[in-house]
């Protein structure tokens, strides 16, 4: 499908109108647990040597220029929508890739959405974020090291916080943030990434603050995102492995190498696979979707299983859900359904 300038500029005025917009946003810190995205969120959020669609925003920035055309997406949890943990989010992000003189690129753009519900000192209170993502892929051909071709990619986000106790006593504050990442592709269908997001940390200590004036705490209630690396292992499948136009993809992924949390989610393994059946589907990629995928978060011994199923059709639009399951209660489970214009 040709790629027209209308529809580029309706993606930056898409973009723009949010990024102007009044409405609250959540951080990408909740994908820590992989809980932002249908796709990923159905494959464990197994997503760093993977990534090559509007998901590339918040797992790994090279992968914006993986993909092919332009592509729309919006995705929302559907539950457990006011509590602590899992915080819940919502996604809306675009992507456009485009060939260019020595290889292709790809600029996209994101904003995630949510809130949590937190208890400091016997006091419950509610923390929002607001993040607007923008970031930029390259991909081009290798002729030095083995391998078929490398993309690298950097965002830029913004991230605004809201912390609320005591109902009318709130405080907010504004930060910037860095991310950066490298896909390799290998050949035979494996891929190889790393993505070291939040570069340069976003932090916030926030003070609640009656609308008149005054503050009845003494101590501020601190927020920072941590330089985490990541890595990871993909592998797909030529199409019509078992038959017609069918595709397996599977992922694994290593959070945090670098220990940054502290012990809180380093040592954090994910995998994921995805099956595009090639059943109802008149192309290649196209027809219904299968996933499935869980991690382990080894320092706090929580365990957790995701599913998802969709489908893309030959039409322009695509439909994705996804299921989490953890073991962190006894009734831990998210909802998410997203639909989303590819072009």
């Amino acid at each position: 499908m040709i790629i027209t300038k209308k529809v580029d500029f309706f993606i930056l005025l898409v973009l723009c109108f949010f990024s102007f917009s009044r409405i609250t946003l959540a951080d990408s810190g909740a994908h820590l647990i992989g809980m932002v995205g249908t796709r990923p969120m159905g494959m464990g959020g197994a997503y760093v040597a993977f990534a090559d669609d509007t998901y590339s925003n918040l797992y790994n920035p090279a992968g914006l220029a993986n993909g092919s055309g332009g592509e729309i997406i919006y995705s929302a949890g559907l539950n457990r929508r006011r509590e602590a943990v899992p915080r819940f989010t919502d996604y809306f992000g675009a992507v456009h890739a485009f060939e260019v003189k020595g290889g292709s690129m790809g600029i996209g753009g994101a904003l995630v959405q949510g809130r949590s519900k937190l208890v400091v000192e016997d006091e419950t209170g509610r923390d929002k974020e607001r993040q607007i993502i923008i970031g930029m892929g390259y991909t081009m051909p290798l002729t030095v090291l083995p391998g078929e071709s490398v993309s690298i990619g950097v965002n830029l986000k913004s991230i605004k916080a809201e912390y609320t106790r005591l109902k009318n006593a709130s405080d907010e504050a504004t930060d910037y943030g860095l991310d950066a990442g490298v896909i390799l592709d290998l050949g035979a269908g494996f891929t190889m990434g790393a993505a070291a997001l939040n570069l340069k940390e976003p932090s916030f200590d926030l003070l609640p603050r009656y609308r008149t004036g005054g503050s009845p705490f003494d101590e501020p209630f601190s927020i920072e995102h941590i330089f985490d690396l990541r890595g990871g292992l993909a592998w797909q499948s030529p199409h019509g492995l078992f038959a017609g136009n069918d595709r397996i993809s599977i992922a694994v992924d290593a959070v945090d190498l670098l220990d940054n949390s502290d012990g809180a989610v380093n040592e954090d393994i994910r995998f994921g696979v995805e099956w595009t059946t090639g059943l109802w589907a008149a192309e290649p990629g196209e027809g219904l979707v299968l996933r499935a995928g869980g991690f382990h978060w080894d320092n706090s011994d929580f365990n957790a299983l995701t599913g998802g199923i969709g489908f893309k059709s030959n039409m322009g639009w695509k439909v994705d859900y996804a299921a989490f399951m953890g073991d962190a209660t006894d009734d831990y489970t998210m909802h998410m359904l997203s639909f989303g214009f590819f072009f």
